[in-house]
């Protein structure tokens, strides 16, 4: 059985959660930490909080949250964001 959880679901540690499991007859095979908001997309959205008016464009941009910042901002963000995302994970992959 394979279980997967949203980081922000999660409210315990790893260890209290493998206790967990254990205590319930699970085991782990294979444990990895990634949360691809925080880490690619926050690379990218910090550099463009450093060099926009507005914090958050990008992400605003990819979760659909409308905030008003007008046509221009909103694709710029959104443009830069992907650019700066694209570059990391082509950096990303070419480091591994």
């Amino acid at each position: 059985m394979i279980i997967t959880m949203a980081p922000l679901a999660v409210h315990f540690d790893s260890k209290a959660l493998l206790h967990c499991l254990g205590a319930a007859g699970f085991s782990a095979h294979q444990k990895w930490h990634q949360e691809f908001e925080y880490d690619l997309l926050g690379w990218s959205q910090s550099t463009l909080n450093f060099i926009m008016p507005y914090p958050n464009v990008y992400f605003d941009c990819l979760t659909g949250k409308g905030k008003g910042y007008g046509k221009l901002i909103t694709v710029y963000g959104c443009f830069v964001g992907s650019f700066l995302t694209f570059c990391l994970c082509r950096q990303s992959h070419w480091e591994h």
